[in-house]
Parts: C-alpha cells; sequence; structure tokens
C-alpha cells in the first residue's frame, strides 16, 4: 500500500502501522515570499517533515503537483498516477491522507486518477479550526462542509 498526501499530524503511527513501503506527499508550489522558501512545494516541505519525524528517507517520496485546469486536488491527483508510471511501480492500493469534509471528494478524485485497478481509501484528519462533530456550530465548518458538499456534486457530475 502507499499513502498520499501532506500529514497534518507529528504522528508517523500510521505509516508504521499500515506496513507502507512508500509515502508520496503531493502539494502545489509555494507562494513566492514564503517563509519556507527553502523548499519548493508544498510537498517538499511534507516529505521533510516526515523524514524529521522519522519516516526513513528512502520511504519518502515529494510528488510537486503543478496548476491544472481542474485544481489542485485533481493535479495532485493525476501528478501521483504520473509518477507512479514513471517509476514502474506496481501498486496493491493507496491511502490518501485528507482533511475532514475534503476527504470524500479526494477520494473520488483520486479513484479517477488511478483507475478501477488501483483501491484507494482515505484517512480524514479532523479540523483543528473547529470541532468535527459539531460543525454547523462553527463558522469556518459551516462553510467547509456546505463548500466540499457542492464541490463533491460538481465531481459527480463533471465527466
Amino acid at each position: 500500500m502507499i499513502t498520499v498526501g501532506l500529514l497534518r499530524t507529528n504522528n508517523t503511527a500510521e505509516f508504521k502501522r499500515g506496513s507502507y513501503q512508500k509515502v508520496f506527499c503531493t502539494g502545489r508550489p509555494l507562494e513566492r515570499g514564503s517563509l519556507l522558501s527553502e523548499f519548493r512545494t508544498y510537498a517538499d516541505v511534507a516529505a521533510a517533515m516526515l523524514q524529521k519525524l522519522g519516516v526513513p528517507q528512502d520511504a519518502v517520496v515529494s510528488v510537486p503537483a503543478g496548476p491544472r485546469n481542474r485544481g489542485r486536488t485533481w493535479g495532485a491527483a493525476l501528478s501521483l498516477k504520473e509518477t507512479i508510471a514513471a517509476q514502474n511501480l506496481s501498486v496493491d492500493g493507496v491511502n490518501v491522507v485528507s482533511m475532514g469534509p475534503h476527504a470524500r471528494r479526494t477520494q473520488l478524485l483520486f479513484s479517477r486518477a488511478l483507475g478501477k485497478k488501483v483501491p484507494v481509501g482515505i484517512i480524514s484528519i479532523d479540523s483543528r479550526d473547529y470541532n468535527a462533530r459539531a460543525w454547523w456550530k462553527s463558522s469556518q465548518g459551516l462553510k467547509d462542509v456546505l463548500g466540499e458538499t457542492v464541490g463533491y456534486f460538481n465531481e459527480l457530475l463533471s465527466p
């Protein structure tokens, strides 16, 4: 199995528990003038963070996602597909790490990009901005859940 995504936690237990061979970190380019300017992309930031947290260097792969017409998540999914093909990897399955309400759409887009032969699981991490069990009590929770619901249905209707 392969896990993908920016782990927004200081815990590498999932990597150890899941017996993963590789962790592919996806992410778009950093903005100019970023405080993280030693890195080119969010993928590079995530890869460096995981290595500092103890994931072996040879298991961590940075997969920068360039701009795509359809959005950041789709771009990350396509970049992963291209990386898997370029490295001629045999993939039994993928677990994608995503934030809260974005997880369902993330799973849909990675499933579409990787095809029917690659099962895509999702590991959803709760947002620190609001209580996920009472998201409707928070302005940010409302924005996230309603926005992702619309985004999910938009993706279902897209070819």
